[in-house]
């Protein structure tokens, strides 16, 4: 036991020697690439319309990583509304929509429409295969806690 409590401190303290820009760095690129792939679709406007704080939203996003960063995403960009704003103004189609949104989070158009589609209360998708549904109450709680 004592040889593991030494390791933990060993290790912690070599975390902490990192420089910040260092930690976390492959998921900030790969939330920089879908906040840079919304921006094809006017998210900083509809943010800035709808009378949310960018940067705020930004870092909501950017605080989430790996296998939550895409139904993470979904969800807050449902919260928001952002998804009604998308299909309504960019595609002629769900099935349209949703191959958009695959290629802003390089998932397949499956993986998007199953957490897209989860949202919806009367939705049949099954929820331990798309978990965007997981983190409702997540991001309305954090929404709230920006106001």
């Amino acid at each position: 036991r004592p040889y593991l409590t030494e390791q933990l401190e060993y290790w912690n303290n070599e975390l902490k020697a990192l420089p910040p820009q260092e930690k976390n760095t492959k998921f900030d690129e790969k939330s920089n690439v879908i906040l840079t792939n919304l921006e094809q679709y006017n998210f900083s406007d509809y943010l800035k319309k709808s009378g949310l704080k960018e940067d705020n939203i930004f870092q909501l996003i950017r605080s989430h990583s790996g296998n939550e960063l895409m139904p993470y995403t979904i969800a807050l960009l449902s919260e928001i509304k952002f998804l009604d704003y998308f299909f309504k103004e960019f595609t002629e189609s769900k099935i349209d929509g949703f191959k958009q949104l695959s290629k802003v989070f390089n998932k397949t158009p499956r993986r998007i429409k199953g957490n897209v589609n989860i949202l919806n209360p009367q939705s049949a998708e099954d929820p331990t295969q798309y978990t965007s549904i997981n983190y409702t109450n997540i991001v309305k709680d954090e929404l709230k806690g920006l106001q």
